[in-house]
């Protein structure tokens, strides 16, 4: 008996690395999903870079909507637009393994077909672009295979739509023009708050 203990110790020590070695990543829920922030109020254009997800252990949430059939696994990224924007969603992949990206515009979690604005399937990542987005809250699903061991990051880049659609000076290079370019007059007048 003596001999068996530390057999089981070894045992016990084996299995309780292996359990904390397995940890989901943070933002394998819809409801955790990894916010890329854009400064400004989210008016900023640019490129932003979410954190790297690991997608080793990542998991499926009941009633999760998957774009590609046998992939069975997620993570989950987000960004609020307050404006219409141009969107280049860039899905970076450490491994060049297969991944499936879809980008949502949904009411809620997890979203189902009807609130894909596109979806794209790509070895090494890929990219998706809508070149005059709505406003709102997006959510990136990416997406793999069962055995998929790799590590994903999103590069988020924003820049003025390519078709204002509320105004047709949304875009600093079509600002208005005041006053021909000239300087505004000054008024003369005071207020006297009364």
């Amino acid at each position: 008996m003596k001999t068996l203990a530390p057999v089981l110790l070894c045992l016990h020590s084996l299995l309780l690395s292996i359990s904390l070695y397995a940890q989901q990543p943070a933002n394998d829920n819809c409801a955790n999903a990894a916010v890329i922030q854009i400064p400004g109020g989210g008016f900023a254009y640019g490129t932003f870079v979410s954190d790297t997800s690991d997608m080793t252990n990542a998991t499926a949430e009941p009633g999760e909507y998957f774009a590609t059939p046998n992939y069975v696994k997620s993570v989950w990224f987000e960004f609020t637009l307050p404006v219409h924007r141009s969107i280049n969603a860039q899905i970076i992949v450490l491994s060049g393994d297969s991944v499936t990206c879809t980008l949502y515009l949904p009411s809620g979690c997890l979203p189902g077909p009807g609130a894909v604005s596109a979806t794209f399937i790509g070895e090494s990542g890929g990219k998706i672009e809508n070149p005059c987005s709505e406003y709102g809250t997006y959510r990136i699903q990416v997406t793999g295979l069962a055995g998929l061991a790799t590590s994903v990051f999103i590069n988020l880049t924003l820049d003025c739509p390519a078709k204002p659609m509320t105004s047709k000076y949304d875009c600093p290079a079509d600002a208005f023009v005041f006053n021909n370019g000239n300087p505004l007059p000054q008024n003369s007048s005071t207020s006297t708050g009364n």
